[in-house]
């Protein structure tokens, strides 16, 4: 970029460099009000492309919208997810929004806030609910949310990927066996309060227990090693 400034009737030019890229996301910052980390993690979250949709046991979660918006509190952003529940099984069951969370990294986040525009209602054979529902994270986290659906009355858990690049790696990530998910179902049913399934990088200490069957995680100390 080139600068002007006319001086007694020369002009003298200077040579402004290009902003670097974090300078680049600090002045954006500056300019929404928003920290230089909250915009950085916001512009790393693209959308995943939808409709998408999952199904296991007979119930079938699809996911009809994604938007995202800064929260009030620092470095939180508000999710608003349009959804839809699908019975494909023989057997009606019910429907809350208590049974929504958003996973990222091993730390789950909600209930949803409250709304009349949730799915939620008994869901009969062949019949949908559908309806809208808003969580409020950590924007760190956005880069690795997923919308996870799980049931009281099954021990079944069905996620989907909020973000693109999260989602192509969901889907090339090989299909867990079925006698791991029989076990986790088990233990579910048994009433454990504390699951771990060491689905994580290796780190320093054990760092936060990660399950697939909805059990709340837990931080392990680093006596674990």
């Amino acid at each position: 970029m080139v600068l002007a400034l006319l001086l007694g009737g020369a002009a003298l030019h200077f040579l402004v460099p290009p902003a670097t890229a974090g300078e680049q996301v600090s002045q954006a910052a500056s300019n929404t009000g928003l920290t230089a980390s909250t915009h950085a993690q916001m512009a790393a979250f693209v959308p995943v492309q939808i409709p998408v949709s999952t199904t296991e046991s007979g119930r079938k979660l699809t996911l009809n919208r994604v938007n995202t918006m800064p929260a009030n509190a620092t470095d939180r952003s508000n999710v608003d997810l349009d959804v839809a529940l699908t019975n494909e099984g023989n057997e009606t069951f019910a429907l809350s929004t208590g049974e929504f969370y958003i996973s990222a990294e091993g730390d789950f986040f909600g209930p949803p806030a409250a709304s009349t525009r949730a799915p939620q209602g008994d869901a009969g054979p062949g019949s949908s609910r559908a309806g809208h529902l808003v969580f409020q994270i950590p924007t760190q986290a956005l880069p690795h949310a997923a919308i996870v659906y799980k049931p009281r009355d099954s021990a079944i858990l069905l996620s989907l990927p909020l973000n693109t690049a999260s989602s192509a790696r969901f889907a090339s990530a090989p299909t867990q066996p079925t006698v791991v998910t029989t076990l986790l179902a088990a233990t579910t049913t048994a009433g454990n309060t504390i699951e771990d399934n060491f689905a994580r990088a290796n780190q320093a200490g054990w760092g936060t227990s990660t399950n697939t069957s909805g059990t709340p995680n837990v931080s392990w100390g680093m006596d674990g090693d």
